[in-house]
This record gives C-alpha cells, sequence and structure tokens, in this order.
C-alpha cells in the first residue's frame, strides 16, 4: 500500500516530482505518482482521491496552481502543496497553495522544496499524539480571536494541545506537531526532527510582505497569513494520519463550513 501518493498536474514539472519520488523511496517510503489536471480532468482527480489509501498526499502547484486546493476540498488527509517554479518566480504558485480559505488547508512548502518536502514527510508519518502552539505574537484583538478559533477546533476535533510562549525543553519533537505562530523577522524553530506548520502572522500586510514569505518559506510546512484555524486544522490532520475515527469528526467539520456558505448564498438572493 501506497503511504503517500504524489499528483502533479503536467509531465513538465517532472524536474521537481522525480526527485520528489526518488527521494521518498531513498527513505524506504512507498510512493506513488499520477498525474492528473484539476481543470481538464476534474472527474478523473476526483477518482483518484476518492481511491487511494495513501495517509499524505502531495500535489503540486503550477501555472494555474488549482491542484492543491481542489484535492483539499475532496479530502480529509493531509495535502502538501508544493509551488513550482514557473511566473513569477513561483510566487503566484506559492500563493494559491498557502492563501487557502478558512478551513480548508494546505499545507505548503517553498518553491521546488523537493529536500524539505522528502524530510517532512519522512517525519510527518511517524506518530505524533498532540499539538503545540507557540505563540509569540504580541497582544492583539483580532489575532486572538483567530488563536482561539483554533483552539475551538482542536477542542471540538478531540486532540490533546498546549499553548506556550516559549518552548524551553517543553517540546517534545517525538509526539507533538507545532504549530509556531510568528511576525515576520522572528527566528524561525529551529529543531532537528521537528515537524512545524508555520503561520506568519500580521494585522496590516502589503503586498511586498509576499516577497518576504517567499524568502522565510524555504523550510518547513506554512499555512496562510494570519490562517491560524487552518494550521490548526492542519496539525490535527497530521496527528491522525492512521485514526479512521477522525473523519467522522472532521466530516461533520467540513458539514458546519458548507452551511455556512449555504446560508450566505440563501441570505444573499433573499434580498
Amino acid at each position: 500500500m501506497e503511504q503517500v501518493l504524489v499528483i502533479f498536474g503536467s509531465e513538465s514539472d517532472a524536474t521537481v516530482y522525480d526527485p520528489i519520488l526518488s527521494g521518498l523511496r531513498e527513505r524506504e517510503i512507498k510512493a506513488g505518482l499520477r498525474i492528473c489536471s484539476a481543470h481538464r480532468t476534474p472527474e478523473k482527480l476526483q477518482h483518484i482521491i476518492r481511491e487511494t489509501d495513501a495517509d499524505i498526499i502531495v500535489a503540486g502547484a503550477g501555472l494555474s496552481a488549482a491542484l492543491p486546493g481542489v484535492i483539499a476540498s475532496h479530502s480529509i488527509k493531509p495535502v502538501i502543496g508544493v509551488p513550482v517554479d514557473g511566473n513569477y518566480g513561483g510566487l503566484d504558485a506559492l500563493l494559491s497553495i498557502h492563501q487557502m480559505p478558512g478551513g480548508m488547508p494546505v499545507l505548503g512548502t517553498g518553491v521546488n522544496s523537493v529536500e524539505e518536502t522528502c524530510e517532512t514527510i519522512a517525519i510527518a508519518l511517524k506518530r505524533h499524539k498532540s499539538v503545540k502552539i507557540l505563540n509569540r505574537l504580541s497582544e492583539n484583538e483580532d489575532l486572538t480571536k483567530r488563536l482561539y478559533n483554533g483552539v475551538n477546533i482542536l477542542e471540538e476535533l478531540g486532540v490533546e494541545f498546549s499553548i506556550v510562549e516559549d518552548l524551553g525543553l517543553e517540546f517534545n519533537v517525538e509526539n507533538e506537531v507545532l504549530v509556531n505562530l510568528h511576525e515576520f523577522g522572528q527566528p524561525m524553530v529551529d529543531r532537528k526532527g521537528a515537524l512545524v506548520i508555520n503561520v506568519p502572522v500580521l494585522k496590516d500586510s502589503k503586498a511586498k510582505d509576499s516577497m518576504k514569505l517567499l524568502k522565510e518559506s524555504k523550510t518547513g510546512l506554512w499555512v496562510g497569513l494570519n490562517r491560524i484555524e487552518n494550521a490548526c486544522i492542519g496539525a490535527v490532520q497530521l496527528v491522525n494520519i492512521r485514526f479512521s475515527g477522525f473523519s467522522r469528526k472532521m466530516g461533520a467539520l467540513r458539514e458546519k463550513q458548507k452551511q455556512k456558505v449555504f446560508e450566505s448564498d440563501e441570505r444573499e438572493r433573499k434580498k
């Protein structure tokens, strides 16, 4: 059985997916590859996602950059998105992966991050039991609200977690997935063997800040700017890689998210 399913939209991305497959197999991780387009072959993509037994899905984002997000919308498995260097140095693909809507995470890497992707997957496939949130943010009402939205999700999904302001010696790299809330310029978490989801946080962001993200995201997993709830859901997905009972809870959360959209649509139609 495959542990990892790698999906890219075109053979033109072979310079990225071939070394990913080689790197995974060198680590004795069973991996398979499918070439499938979110736009040209959507029915085939849904069938592949539905049928796979893989624990993790790796998806490439090229010029249209939709593939990782579409996969995440059809699966509750962890989806790791790898942006491919195309237009704008891969910045457009990187942002499409990281900036997923609330409740629908893709765990993004840096552009063409082959070695980082393979090493992160090797760590992720180990058994993690809980989530730790490193909160190094300055006081801000909006960000505090976002943090507790994430905490509510962790509680709803029944995952053990804790919040700390300094890791010290408290972080167990063998058992915990770390959600790192940080502002640009703060030191990154440097713990060998750690599984870290980074959340860049800014009260007011500008276009130039995306270049900081392009630079900093060369290591680790990332979600979009201020997407604390997505980091928490992604961490829960990684903790529950092999826990079948998780699907029911995650399905219920997805249903709630769906209903919010339906309700918004209904309100607008009645105006």
